[in-house]
């Protein structure tokens, strides 16, 4: 999906090949924007208030790449140990949200199985991610004083 929007995105992947369905695996190593890298690890992210690049460590070296965005993926087990400190956690380590996806953490929104959601199940968690990719989204339009997608629908846009 990103391929779709972005000018450019990163894989970056721990292993030698990725997995996946074929066909979709075969649509991101085709696609032009896409810069596929193996075998690699994501260091650091790199940023004050907002993301600009990460530190990523492959056979070569280690490589500083300049992004303006991140999407993880960590797997099937949740995992936020390195999220302690940077956003509230609850006893079980899952991320505290509220009902837009907000973590405690202004610009951090969260998603899925890492949250103090209940009912961890695909069809929660891909609902989960489109709240929180238009609340990232809101976020973004507000700090650009443009209008925002309503969460209502009655009206489209808003400057609120």
């Amino acid at each position: 999906m990103l391929c779709s929007i972005a000018e450019r995105v990163y894989l970056i992947s721990r292993s030698s090949a990725l997995v996946g369905h074929k066909d979709l695996m075969g649509s991101c190593s085709n696609a032009r924007n896409v810069e596929l890298l193996l075998s690699a690890n994501v260091l650091e992210i790199v940023g004050d208030n907002k993301v600009k690049g990460i530190k990523v460590k492959d056979a070569q070296g280690i490589k500083d790449i300049e992004v303006d965005g991140v999407f993880v993926e960590l797997g099937y087990i949740a995992r936020t140990e390195w999220l302690n400190g940077l956003v509230e956690l609850n006893e079980k380590g899952e991320i505290v949200v509220n009902n837009k996806q907000e973590t405690s953490r202004a610009g951090i929104f969260a998603a899925g199985d890492v949250t103090d959601t209940p009912f961890k199940q695909l069809v929660i968690s891909a609902g989960e991610g489109a709240k929180a990719g238009l609340a990232a989204y809101n976020y973004v339009q507000r700090l650009k004083g443009k209008p925002v997608v309503r969460s209502d629908w009655k009206t489209l846009l808003t400057n609120k």
